[in-house]
């Protein structure tokens, strides 16, 4: 069903790809500002939020709640690299998340779409399941790939767009 966005979705993982090309690993928990979400918390973050939206699509969650905790709303980015999975595991979970949220948005039956999806604080703007599945995978995902292109103009890498 939700076909536009899912192409959206895509298009945006590309961006990712782009923006991380020639970013070494050791730079991944930098902040050079204080509480800047560092490229590793980025792909965590949106790697759990894609396991939420399969669960207001009907899917159970793949990840661990240890990655929920870490990565979800309110958590507190770490400057440790050591506090965070590899670069190839966080890229491994955005990717399988990335994946499996497209393939149930493209499935969602429409009456399922049309389901409130019970988050009171959201509900006004965005009353549906699928409403909030459609954020989840355009705006909530455009305003992390803006995050990690502002990161690395602060770590002194030029900008791509």
């Amino acid at each position: 069903m939700l076909e536009t966005e899912t192409k959206i979705y895509a298009f945006m993982r590309s961006a990712f790809d782009l923006l991380l090309t020639g970013v070494d690993e050791s730079k991944f928990a930098d902040q050079p500002m204080p509480g800047m979400n560092p490229p590793a918390w980025i792909l965590g973050h949106l790697a759990i939020v894609a396991d939420r939206g399969c669960e207001v699509l009907g899917a159970p969650r793949q990840l661990s709640e240890a990655w929920h905790n870490q990565f979800g709303p309110g958590s507190t980015p770490s400057s440790k690299l050591s506090d965070y999975p590899s670069k190839a595991e966080l890229l491994a979970a955005l990717d399988a998340g990335h994946a499996r949220l497209s393939s149930l948005a493209l499935a969602a039956d429409p009456a399922l779409l049309a389901e409130p999806h019970g988050r009171e604080r959201i509900a006004a703007l965005l009353p549906t399941k699928g409403d909030l599945v459609a954020m989840m995978m355009t705006a909530h995902e455009g305003t992390h790939l803006g995050q990690l292109s502002t990161w690395r103009r602060c770590i002194g890498i030029p900008p791509l767009f």
